[in-house]
């Protein structure tokens, strides 16, 4: 029994948090719902413009409000109520949803009407999530945050898992209309939970000004490890990501199999869920940046494998250990976020982190795409999974102070505890 303690989920933090038991359970049901959303307007946009390419554009338009309202957003969250933040974004995604069912319910729906709405939508998502992460800050005890990011890593996972799987069941026996409401269902539970949760304190002194986001900036360029870790991050996300080969690789591969694509796309997930439920173990390591580059190079060794075998199973299980590395690397990563960052910059450097997981995968794209149109798809596989371990062990090098970190000597004052409940 005491072993099995040690590796599993610790749920400490919402067992001693009532305010992050509200939020985390918030977020979650809010994951859930913008999952469906996700997978449905997909489905609608095909449906009316019969293109892949106008599927693909879906996404291109939330770009530009990602990068720069997460930014925006995260010099709000230091000067503002994260709580009353919360609340105002997720009314706007609401609005969403609803404009969404609606115009699914009409007798002509409009492909045009979705693209503006995921512009906006994704625009209130880029100005919440920094109020959301950063709050868990002074939520938890300093000694809790890796297991509090822990938590919310398994509610993404099980949300990316499940989502899809769920969307498609809904779409094809209530419709498109119905699956878009219970988006709308979702933005209001979640309001509901924020809504008790305690006034949390506002621990930035600066106004919502380029001068707020310029020192944001200068703070992330004289702290090492943070800026370490975005570098971590994005190595692992524009050499090791693979994901827009792989409808190439199943027709290539797998016969064009469009199953074996759902479970190509599924395969990461159920790895990181399954690292999630043991990452007890986290809590006790203090080297969180030789733990973050640890676990990218595993995620590096399993994407170059995956480049090289051929069977179904073997792809299946590599990617499931390339997603639990990715989760392992993401529990670190956020981990050094928020116990190198003072309070007071805690929403400004959440902003600059979302800014970059969020451009990271779309040049990932680009990178596989375009080494794979120069060569085969395999070959890119295999390189990207081979660079991104070099560009570790050149980072570990370049910037040793990553290495040397040490979260229980070198991790900034923190907020005081938060009261008990």
């Amino acid at each position: 029994m005491g072993r099995l303690r040690d590796v599993a989920l610790d749920v400490t933090p919402l067992r001693e948090s009532r305010d992050f038991r509200l939020l985390w359970a918030g977020d979650g049901i809010t994951a859930a719902g913008s999952q469906l959303t996700r997978v449905a307007a997909a489905f609608q946009v095909y449906e009316l413009t019969g293109s892949t390419l106008a599927v693909g554009l879906l996404g291109l338009v939330t770009m530009f409000p990602l990068f720069f309202g997460s930014i925006i957003g995260g010099a709000i969250a230091d000067h503002h109520e994260r709580r009353h933040i919360i609340l105002l974004t997720q009314l706007g995604g609401l609005a969403c949803a609803s404009v969404l069912a609606i115009n699914a319910a009409a007798s002509q729906p409009k492909a045009w009407v979705i693209f503006v709405v995921f512009f906006f939508s994704t625009a209130a998502y880029s100005l919440k999530v920094p109020a959301s992460r950063s709050a868990v800050q002074v939520l938890v005890t300093p000694d809790q945050i890796p297991s509090a990011t822990a938590l919310e890593a398994t509610l993404a996972s099980t949300a990316m898992l499940l989502g899809p799987v769920a969307a498609g069941l809904l779409i094809a026996t209530v419709g498109l209309s119905w699956t878009y409401m219970i988006d709308v269902i979702s933005f209001a539970l979640c309001m509901g939970l924020v809504f008790f949760i305690r006034p949390i304190a506002v621990t930035g002194t600066d106004g919502v000004t380029l001068k707020a986001i310029g020192e944001g900036l200068r703070y992330l360029k004289s702290r090492v490890v943070l800026k370490g870790s975005f570098i971590a991050d994005l190595i692992a996300m524009i050499f090791g990501m693979p994901v827009a080969l792989f409808p190439a690789l199943v027709d290539q591969r797998f016969d064009g199999n469009a199953r074996v694509l759902g479970l190509l796309y599924a395969a990461p997930f159920a790895g990181s869920l399954v690292a999630s439920a043991t990452s007890g173990w986290a809590r006790r390591v203090p080297r969180h940046g030789v733990a973050l580059c640890v676990a990218i190079v595993g995620w590096g060794v399993a994407i170059t494998f995956f480049g090289l075998v051929d069977g179904l199973a073997i792809s299946l299980f590599l990617l499931a250990v390339a997603g639990a590395s990715d989760m392992v690397s993401g529990v670190f990563r956020q981990s050094i976020l928020r116990m190198a960052t003072p309070p007071p910059m805690m929403g400004r450097m959440e902003g600059v982190g979302m800014a970059v997981w969020t451009t990271g995968p779309a040049l990932g794209d680009l990178e596989a795409g375009a080494v794979a149109a120069l060569t085969t798809v395999d070959t890119s596989i295999v390189l990207g999974g081979l660079a991104c371990i070099a560009g570790i062990g050149i980072l570990a090098v370049a910037m040793p102070g990553l290495i040397a970190y040490n979260a229980h000597r070198d991790a900034v004052m923190i907020a005081p505890e938060p009261a008990p409940g």
